[in-house]
């Protein structure tokens, strides 16, 4: 795999969200003031099964979703004294037209059809 192909993954999958959750910390992070409700914040990260479980011919991408999910974690460890709770969605297979040009990919090397 290229570079260019990693880097550009790790831009969408994991730089993105960072700058994201960056820009609404200064929202985010706020302590109730004493006998003060705090308000209902959160964050939440789209992960994938390929972030837990790895997966054939996605090392970059794997990679990356499993980067959002320890991300969140550590947002959850930092944040939640400020009452905000940091979750991570990890959708499982999809049918997609990427995800079926991996199966056919993945089984046509294998001689299945």
């Amino acid at each position: 795999m290229p570079d260019d192909a990693w880097d550009i993954i790790m831009k969408i999958h994991v730089r993105a969200p960072f700058r994201l959750i960056r820009a609404a910390a200064p929202f985010m992070r706020i302590k109730a003031g004493a006998g003060t409700p705090v308000e209902n914040r959160s964050v939440i990260n789209v992960s994938s099964t390929s972030g837990l479980h790895g997966n054939v011919g996605q090392a970059n991408y794997a990679a990356a979703k499993s980067a959002v999910t320890g991300f969140t974690k550590t947002i959850a460890k930092e944040w939640g004294i400020f009452g905000v709770r940091a979750n991570t969605i990890a959708f499982g297979y999809i049918l997609t037209r990427y995800a079926d040009i991996l199966s056919f990919t993945f089984f046509s090397s294998r001689g299945d059809s």
